[in-house]
């Protein structure tokens, strides 16, 4: 016995949900329902039409026209029956011509796009995790005045499947972005436990020939390898933080800042002080709190590795104008004054390698300032300054 009409549309349905599965694509995924509403309805037109950010616009995604005459033509609303939707997100069925008992223009007279093309329509809502995310929109059933409950049911249980469909694809998204942050971090242990403990072993055998050889070309030439061995580590660390700051993207600075001076205690051998005065989590733009805790770390970086300290203090002010970072230790220090305002290219004594160019560079970018000097007891500080109101 052949199949009712009710059962092969059922069929229909089925099938059609059934194989979302195997699509991963949501374009084609959408399309797929669309164009299943489009061929069970006997629509003319069918599309799937996403809300834009204000919630009172649609932004049209996936149009498929029917067979009918004019397929495809006006399928989403606009006027008054966008407004209906939107203020009442459920079914609407409308007949040719027909307006809504909603959204219409305040003399009473329905508006000229109220029904798409003068045809009748069928909206049914979208919703994502309990969100109107959008609408699957039916235009000019044919052969009947208006699309009917039966239509009405099989719309809404196919606007199901696309609101899981969009759900299910945003998932795989952000499953996506999950993934690309753990491989971001496992590099990043490689790059620290592996590479640059293998590069500071080079160092360190390196050094250790030093001792047994006199001032000649061969020394030199040692002297030279060993501080590009610590500007490649120099290199690496950074490289190791900006691949770990996209998890710290939406953390405060104040507590971007201390995090990041825990994490200095072990190389250090001591936790330093953290002094932080104003509004720096309002105040500082993402921007330049990303610049400020990349100076940060290599300050405190080379007061690990260079200063032979046994205390230090992070001090970070920010006013109307400006915000401040002052980085000062009771190590050894420079031996003469060091300023790298501006001046990325000159060299600035032991100790202040491509890591300080990098520092100054960054001032430079945002229109500030940097220096390194003896600190006024002993050890050395670090000034870092850039305005609040730079643009770039």
């Amino acid at each position: 016995m052949a199949p009712s009409a009710g059962g092969v549309r059922l069929r229909k349905l089925l099938d059609a949900v059934m194989a979302l599965g195997d699509e991963p694509r949501l374009p084609a995924a959408l399309e797929r329902i669309v164009g299943t509403a489009v061929e069970l309805t006997g629509a003319a037109g069918g599309a799937f039409a996403a809300l834009d950010q204000s919630g009172h616009e649609l932004e049209e995604v996936v149009v498929v026209p029917g067979g009918g005459e004019g397929a495809g033509a006006g399928v989403l609303p606009s006027g008054g029956v966008l407004a209906a939707l939107v203020s009442s997100p459920r079914p609407l069925r409308l007949a040719a011509g027909e307006a809504p008992t909603e959204g219409e223009p305040s003399d009473g007279r329905p508006d000229a796009t109220t029904v798409p093309a003068g045809r009748s329509f069928l909206g049914v809502p979208i919703e994502v995790r309990q969100r109107v995310y959008g609408f699957l929109c039916l235009t000019d059933k044919e052969g009947a005045e208006g699309f009917d409950e039966r239509d009405e049911e099989l719309a809404v249980s196919l606007a199901k499947a696309a609101g899981m469909a969009v759900d299910n694809a945003a998932m795989r998204e952000r499953f996506g972005e999950v993934v690309v942050l753990e491989e971001r971090e496992r590099i990043a242990r490689e790059l620290h436990d592996v590479v640059i403990q293998r590069i500071y072993g080079v160092g360190l055998h390196l050094q250790a020939c030093l001792r047994d050889l006199d001032a000649g070309e061969l020394r030199r030439r040692l002297e030279s390898a060993v501080s590009d061995l610590d500007e490649t580590i120099d290199d690496i660390r950074a490289t190791i933080y900006e691949l770990q700051s996209t998890r710290r993207a939406g953390t405060p600075l104040r507590r971007a800042v201390a995090d990041l001076v825990e994490e200095s205690a072990r190389a250090l051998g001591f936790t330093p002080e953290v002094h932080v005065e104003g509004p720096v989590d309002t105040a500082v733009t993402a921007a330049t709190a990303e610049h400020l805790l990349i100076v940060l770390r290599e300050a405190l970086s080379n007061v690990a590795r260079h200063a032979r300290a046994t205390s230090a203090q992070v001090r970070i002010r920010a006013t109307e104008d400006q915000v401040e970072l002052v980085v000062s230790d009771d190590g050894v220090g420079p031996p003469q004054r060091a300023t790298i305002a501006m001046d990325v290219e000159r060299p600035v004594g032991p100790g202040g390698g491509q890591g300080l160019r990098n520092i100054a560079a960054r001032a430079e970018k945002l229109g500030g300032t940097a220096s390194f000097d003896p600190g006024p007891a002993g050890g050395s500080v670090l000034r870092w300054a850039v305005p609040l109101h730079w643009m770039y």
